[in-house]
Parts: structure tokens; sequence; C-alpha cells
């Protein structure tokens, strides 16, 4: 499971575990003679458009966010409920360590629009250094997709929106902006 977020949220944790519950309500729901529950791997990446230089300050484990004192929290420890996620902070994250991760080309290529369409004026620079896993995703697309449904269309339509929101929003505040296409204005 992975969830998107924009802003740290403090009750992550426990969202994270509600989303856990479901999927293995579902499963069980699905396999009614079961009698043990997938595995759930609570995953959450974070990126903030507005702010991609605000790094993740949230907790990041469920006992973090219980209303109990430090000494009767570690006393209790072994029968309280835990989930930790992993946080894969893209505003913490410098993009050639983010380029050196063992990850797929789908999942790297994902990070890297994520973290430079919105923290860059030309996120083209950035990516740039990824047209591998660029040309790897196009390559295992289904050409019968409507673009769209592909990982491919989803991330060219995350640039676009995201993108052009972020560049006009950036020149709108710029106190010197070249006019558009190198025109006068």
């Amino acid at each position: 499971m992975i969830a998107h977020q924009s802003s740290p949220d403090p009750l992550m944790p426990f969202r994270l575990l509600e989303y856990a519950v479901r999927i293995w309500r579902r499963h069980l729901d699905q396999h009614p003679g079961a009698t043990r529950l997938s595995t759930v791997l609570p995953v959450v990446v974070h990126h903030n458009p507005a702010r991609p230089d605000r790094p993740w300050s949230a907790p990041t484990g469920l006992t973090d966010i219980l209303d109990l004192e430090p000494g009767t929290a570690a006393a209790m420890a072994p029968y309280l409920p835990r989930l930790e996620f992993l946080l894969e902070d893209l505003a913490a994250i410098d993009i050639n360590e983010l380029r050196a991760q063992p990850l797929t080309a789908e999942a790297r290529l994902t990070l890297v629009v994520l973290k430079s369409v919105t923290s860059s004026l030309r996120p083209d620079v950035d990516l740039d250094a990824f047209a591998d896993d660029l040309a790897a995703v196009i390559n295992r697309s289904d050409p019968h997709d409507s673009g769209e449904e592909s990982l491919f269309g989803l991330i060219m339509r995350y640039v676009l929106l995201v993108g052009t929101h972020h560049q006009k929003t950036t020149k709108r505040c710029s106190p010197a902006s070249d006019p558009p296409h190198g025109r006068p204005t």
C-alpha cells in the first residue's frame, strides 16, 4: 500500500493502519477459510509541491501518536499495536541519490517526476538524466492502452497538469520573469 502525501499528517500512522485493516478485511471476505493475512507494506511518498524544500516532520510510527507517558509507553510496548511506515521523503533526497536507488525504472521515474516537476522551473533539466528509465517505461507500455491507463500516460498527465500550474504560479510570483516563449510584451 502506498499513500501519496503532500504535507506531513500527524495521524498518518493511524490512517495507514486503517488502510491495512481494510485490505485484510477484503482478503478475508474473498478467502473465508484463510487463517493468515496477506502482507501489507505501508509506504508514504512525501512531496510538497508548494514547499518542495520542506521535509517530512510528522511521526512515522503508531506508538508515536498514542497518548501515553514515555515510561508507560515503554512498559506497555509489547502489548501495543505497532505500525511503522517506510517514508520516501522527496524533499530530503538529492536527485542523484534518487537516481542511484535500486528501483524499477517505473518507480524511479515516478519519484523523479514527483520531485522535479514541482521543484524546478525547468523539469526537463532533471529528467534528462533519466532518459534510460523513460525509454524502459515506454518500451514496456502496452501499445493498446489509451494513454491515461498506462504508467507513461499517467506520468505525462501529471507533468502537464502540475508542471504547467507550477510554472504559471512561479512566473506570476517572480518579480522579473521572462515573457512567455521569448516574445516581447
